[in-house]
Parts: structure tokens; C-alpha cells; sequence
């Protein structure tokens, strides 16, 4: 019954156009990247790059640009430094994520590139073929002695970028199709989070142990930051005997909590552990969190909008808890060491992005569709994500805040 139910969701009618992605442009990638694997994985081994003019200890780092892709790609950047001192390290991002790449302190340089597919957006086939080769260009003109592609997706075209730029040393995850053109070619890991996998790739090819190795990530932010962070949290009036607890329930993905959960959720936590709650997100989320916070009988607060990246991790420091959708501001959560609840959808695999630091607890809800592997839900209900209970949320963050000794107590001040 599982099967057939499995099946029929997968095989349901896709919408004509869902989110960042329509219909045709999602079948149409996977047919051209189809037929592209079989002529690469052909003529790959007949072709082989220069070496000429390539720098020996230049590194380019391709990961996915968003945000939250791009913070859990650092522990691995920063096993890369940490074993090679001497490389020069750089890293490619969009200007969205640029922050991210600029507080790190193992990048030497940040290359600025958006690429469609990096980021989830939806485009046409010319603007795909437009930056595909912006791509290639770049790496030819910077010449690395490697390029490391820590992007997990199965269509590679940055195998195939490296490639065609004539880099020597090709370094990815070893699927099929693209995998023929990678110098290293290193095998996944099934059911570990993406910061063990993406760890374990550079591992692998450095040759080193990575055992014990701090998967946190990395984001430096400055004293200033963090005195302007607690001079908006001081205008919110927030009461200092009471324990905070940050909302952040937007994300860029489809993938996201019902309205009525959130006000069910928030509800619990005023009347049993008596928090104050700040919601948390981009200028983009405004208003619907605008409407979520009229729909409660009490006073609630707002940063949406209003933060920085980094100012975001200094606010996420002084909280006792998060409640968040999986999306960058999770993963700022575990820079800030806050205790963090994740909804998180059942598209991928279970252990692809669960539970990677010891402060955070990732919550799913089983459907017979997981993991789909879609970009958004084609039956359009996200059982997912809906299936899981305000009830159990609440359960799960009170025993949090009993295992932290009633939260945190270490507000920088």
C-alpha cells in the first residue's frame, strides 16, 4: 500500500508553474542533462585538460550560493586551510551570499558569480547557457591548480565547467554521467548530513583523517556588530526575567509551516514557559509574519527585515531558543551556538540535512513520498511539512529549555 501510495504521488500532475521552478523547466533539465552525461561520458576520457599556466597552490571552492549551502560548506573550507596553509583559497559566491564568504577567515578571495542553478532560481534555457559559461571563463582566466565542487546535486555542469577551463585537478562527488570528467572522484556518504559529506570529499582527497573534526560553522562577526544587534533587541522593549524565543518561519523554498501552526505554537509558549518571541527573517516575509503576529492575543515582536547577516547572528546569540523552517537562518543558529528546533520537509533523504551540531533537533514527519527528490510538492499539500504537530514543536522546546538549565544564561552584554 506504501508502494502504491509512493507512486501516485510521484506520478501526480505537476503544476504548470510552482514557485522558483516551472514544470518545463524542470523536465527539461533532467532530459538535457541526460543526453549531456552520455556524450561526456563518450568523449571525457579521449580529451584531457592543460596544465599549462595553472597556478600550483590556487583552490576554487564551488558550493551552492545560498546561504544556508554556503555555511555548511565552511568546517570543510576550514579543514582545507587548516591541512594546507600555504593554498591560496577561493571561493565562489553570489552577491546574496557574499557576506557569508567575507566573514570567513580561511577564504583568500570571494569570486562573484550568480548562477541560476547555484540558487534555485528559475530560468530560461539561454540564461542557464549564459552562465554556465560565465563560469568557464572565470575559471580560465583565475587558472587554479584544482577547482573542489562540493555541490551535491546529481547534474553536475560544474564538472564539466572545470573541464572545459582545462583545471588539472578535478575534485567532486563521483555520480554518474559527470563523474567520468573529475580527476578525483570521491564517493558519498548516504544518510550523513551534508557537512560530514562535503568534510569527508576534502578529506578524501587531501588524504587526511578528518575524525573529530567541528562541523559548526564559521562566521566572524565583530564587537560592533554585536553592540548594534543588542541596541535593536534593547528599542524592542523585550522584558529581561522572561526567556526569548525566536520565530523564523519564512524560507526562500516551497517547502515552509502552516500559518495556523505557528499561532497554535506561539500560543503554548506564552501561556506555559511565559517567552517573549521575536520573529525573525527577511523584508520579503514582512508582511505574511505581519499577519501572523495580529492573529495572537499578545504582544509579540519583529526584526524582519531589519538585520543584517551578521547583526542576524548577534540577535541569534541572545536567544534562548529558535523555531525555524530549515533555511539559512537555522544554520546562523548553530554559528550563534543557540539551541535551535528545525521543521524540516521530506523531500531529500532523511540524514541529508538532519541534525549536524549538538545544539539544534530536526523534526520530519513521514510521508510514503520521501524522499521525492521535488522542488516543491506537485499534490500541493506539503504533508510533510503540515503533519508536523504545534503540539510536538512545543514538546520538544520545552524539554530543550530543561536540558539548557531553563536556556541560555551567557548574554553577551
Amino acid at each position: 500500500m506504501v508502494k502504491a501510495d509512493r507512486q501516485q504521488i510521484i506520478r501526480a500532475p505537476v503544476p504548470a508553474r510552482k514557485h522558483f521552478v516551472s514544470a518545463w523547466n524542470y523536465r527539461y533539465a533532467v532530459v538535457a542533462d541526460r543526453l549531456l552525461r552520455v556524450t561526456v561520458r563518450i568523449a571525457g576520457p579521449l580529451l584531457r585538460p592543460s596544465r599549462r599556466g595553472a597556478h600550483p597552490n590556487r583552490v576554487v571552492v564551488l558550493s551552492p550560493t545560498h546561504i544556508g549551502d554556503m555555511l555548511i560548506s565552511t568546517p570543510a573550507i576550514r579543514f582545507l586551510k587548516q591541512k594546507r596553509p600555504d593554498w591560496e583559497i577561493l571561493w565562489l559566491a553570489s552577491r546574496s551570499s557574499r557576506a557569508v564568504a567575507a566573514a570567513n577567515p580561511y577564504v583568500d578571495r570571494i569570486l562573484e558569480l550568480s548562477l541560476p542553478w547555484f540558487e534555485g532560481e528559475r530560468s530560461g534555457m539561454l540564461t542557464g547557457v549564459k552562465g554556465f559559461f560565465r563560469l568557464v571563463r572565470l575559471l580560465r582566466r583565475e587558472a587554479p591548480w584544482a577547482v573542489v565542487n562540493l555541490n551535491p546535486s546529481s547534474y553536475h555542469r560544474e564538472h564539466l565547467a572545470g573541464w572545459l577551463a582545462g583545471i588539472p585537478e578535478r575534485v567532486g562527488y563521483a555520480h554518474k554521467g559527470f563523474g567520468c570528467l573529475l580527476t578525483v572522484p570521491v564517493s558519498s556518504i548516504p544518510q550523513q548530513p551534508m557537512p560530514y559529506q562535503e568534510l569527508h570529499l576534502v578529506s578524501a582527497w587531501l588524504a587526511e583523517d578528518a575524525s573529530g573534526f567541528s562541523l559548526r560553522p564559521d562566521f566572524a562577526i565583530s564587537e560592533e556588530v554585536r553592540r548594534t544587534a543588542q541596541r535593536r533587541l534593547a528599542a524592542l522593549g523585550l522584558s529581561e526575567v522572561r526567556p526569548w524565543i525566536a520565530f523564523s518561519p519564512g524560507a526562500r523554498h516551497p517547502f515552509i509551516w502552516p500559518g495556523a501552526h505557528w499561532v497554535t505554537l506561539a500560543n503554548l509558549v506564552r501561556r506555559n514557559l511565559e517567552a517573549e518571541i521575536v520573529f525573525l527573517g527577511t523584508e520579503e516575509w514582512a508582511d505574511e509574519i505581519d499577519k501572523l503576529r495580529s492573529q495572537l492575543p499578545f504582544t509579540t515582536y519583529s526584526l524582519v527585515g531589519h538585520t543584517s547577516i551578521a547583526e542576524l547572528v548577534a540577535v541569534l546569540e541572545r536567544m534562548h531558543a529558535l523555531v525555524a523552517v530549515d533555511t539559512g537562518t537555522r544554520h546562523l543558529a548553530n554559528v550563534a551556538g543557540t539551541s535551535t528546533i528545525v521543521l524540516r520537509h521530506a523531500a531529500d533523504s532523511p540524514g541529508k540535512y538532519g541534525r549536524y551540531v549538538h545544539s539544534e533537533i530536526v523534526l520530519t514527519h513521514p510521508v510514503p513520498c520521501s524522499p521525492c527528490g521535488r522542488p516543491y510538492c506537485p499534490l500541493e499539500t506539503v504533508e510533510c511539512m503540515s503533519g508536523i504537530s504545534p503540539h510536538r514543536v512545543f514538546r520538544e522546546l520545552q524539554g530543550l529549555l530543561q536540558r539548557s538549565d531553563s536556556g541560555r544564561t551567557d548574554r553577551p552584554d
